[in-house]
């Protein structure tokens, strides 16, 4: 406790010795009016956004987080430009930078699309895998954890050389805090002298940790004070001072939840210096004098857009979900449990169930989930369709219709009402752009989707794992080389966790999913931490 209150009288006072009442700072006033000028000037540079630094996912971010005007087109573009992207180039979008996952990731979420369905690939299985996303340095650590901040209660997973399945958010921190220089500030070659960039990503990247976990605060406050050391005496940073390193320590500060005059010097704030790249229409320079420059324009919007998110006492710009810093997790409103009927269940087909097996099937026939059949059987060894497994699945959630619409043309009355909702809640997809297939049979490995999906939705919590993770959660099962690309995700959560009923050493990816291992598995996902 008092080395912490050491450091910071120490920033205390290197930020009084450096500050001097020479210019009034920026009033919010002029952000504001710069950030207005620059987001008309953005999307009239980009109207079609596409993948990349420039004209791409930045000026998506910027809008988007910024509340500033823009068609519902504008995006919709992006998202379909994003997904041919991926189909035309297997799932690769960078062999070397990873970071260009991180900033998709973050550009989706802010438009509140799946990230982990884009051109169908799973971009929190490329987030989990450590040694790909560190392959650039501690830039890619500190990126994850960015995006996994905007994901909220998200939990990534890889695993180590010998199939031991450890947490990758964990791992991204400590990277970032062991990169840390003696100087307290970041740089991309490890060496001194630290980047004010590098520096104020990092602190980005460990402010959700701030009061939480240990190390944390202390890093921070040297951070902080190297910040404070290699301000320019104008209040800029960078060599030279430039635009977009001036961007990211504003950002860093409003993700601190820090004033701007923390960090001043003659009088002038970072945001002082970030305006002074303002050009008259609306656009920045990247160094002073200099032309109008698309990607220092695109990041200086993002600050200017924090910073009025910050004066409006909205979230944070990386903040896009439920839960404070530190908070326990939140869970989904939606999810409405039923509780259990006085009912005696006397189903005359169970005698050759488990104990565990004939608990599941009468639970949820007590609370309404499941029926018998019409000869008062249940039916444990009966496969089901998609119709009736969307039927057990949201009466076991408590979904309620309110009008929801699908796209589906093929589904009758009944099944409408159950469908809906799973879509409306991305739990359910169909079997192509109109149809659902109701009456088709559902697989294991499809019910596993649909499982895994159910359980992501009801605890608000995207969970992710590297290819390699899933290759030691799968691989123990004889036939895992049968399972569908398209699966494997959905298959380790559910494996991980127990959801997936009738599974022992196979997973039989393709074989209808029966009536008892629907009930095994949706009474598992129901006494999960998945659900309140």
């Amino acid at each position: 406790m008092k080395l912490r209150s050491l450091h910071a009288l120490l920033l205390a006072l290197l930020i009084a010795f450096c500050s001097t009442a020479a210019a009034p700072a920026a009033e919010m006033a002029d952000v504001k009016a710069a950030a207005e000028k620059t987001a008309s000037y953005v999307l009239e540079a980009v109207p079609e956004p596409t993948v990349g630094s420039i004209g791409g996912e930045w000026a998506v971010l910027a809008l988007s987080r910024g509340g500033w005007p823009s068609s519902q087109s504008w995006y919709e573009g992006y998202l379909q430009r994003l997904s041919d992207a991926f189909k035309e180039h297997g799932g690769v979008l960078s062999s070397t930078k990873y970071t260009e996952y991180s900033r998709v990731i973050l550009a989706l979420k802010s438009m509140g699309a799946d990230v982990r369905s884009v051109g169908g690939y799973d971009l929190l299985t490329v987030l989990s895998d450590r040694s790909s996303v560190t392959r650039q340095g501690v830039n890619g650590a500190a990126w994850a954890l960015i995006a996994a901040q905007a994901l909220d209660q998200c939990a990534l997973y890889d695993a180590d050389a010998d199939g031991t399945v450890v947490p990758a958010l964990d791992w991204y921190r400590e990277e970032v805090l062991s990169a840390q220089l003696p100087s307290g500030g970041w740089s991309l070659a490890g060496r001194e002298p630290a980047d004010a960039d590098l520096t104020a990503m990092a602190l980005t990247a460990l402010s959700p940790y701030q009061g939480v976990e240990a190390g944390v605060d202390s890093a921070i406050e040297a951070g902080l004070k190297c910040l404070a050391g290699i301000q320019r005496e104008d209040g800029s940073f960078g060599t030279p001072a430039n635009a977009e390193s001036c961007a990211q320590v504003v950002m860093a500060l409003a993700e601190l939840g820090k004033e701007q005059s923390l960090l001043t010097r003659s009088g002038k704030t970072p945001v002082d210096a970030l305006l002074s790249f303002a050009r008259p229409d609306g656009s920045f320079a990247h160094t002073a004098g200099g032309g109008a420059d698309q990607m220092a324009t695109e990041q200086a919007l993002c600050a200017l857009s924090a910073l009025m998110r910050r004066s409006e006492g909205l979230s944070s710009f990386y903040h896009m979900g439920v839960r404070s810093a530190g908070g326990p997790l939140q869970y989904n409103p939606a999810v409405h449990l039923s509780a259990e009927a006085n009912l005696i269940v006397d189903y005359p087909d169970l005698g050759g169930l488990t104990e565990s097996q004939r608990e599941a099937v009468e639970v949820l026939t007590r609370r309404g989930v499941f029926t018998g059949r019409g000869d008062g059987s249940f039916a444990p060894g009966d496969s089901m369709t998609r119709a009736e497994f969307c039927a057990v699945l949201c009466r076991a959630l408590g979904l309620e219709g309110d009008g929801e619409k699908t796209p589906f043309t093929d589904l009758p009355g009944w099944c409408a009402a159950y469908v809906a909702p799973l879509y409306g809640c991305g739990i359910v997809k169909g079997t192509s752009l109109t149809a659902f297939s109701p009456s088709g049979t559902i697989t294991r490995q499809e019910a596993a989707v649909m499982i895994a999906r159910a359980a992501q939705f009801a605890s608000m919590r995207a969970v992710g794992f590297s290819s390699s993770c899933q290759r030691s959660i799968l691989d123990p099962y004889q036939d895992s080389g049968r399972c569908g690309q398209w699966a494997l995700p959905s298959l380790a959560l559910c494996l991980q966790n127990g959801l997936l009923g009738g599974t022992e050493q196979e997973i039989r990816p393709g074989a209808p999913i029966t009536r008892l291992e629907i009930a095994e598995s949706i009474y598992a996902l129901l006494k999960s931490p998945f659900v309140q």
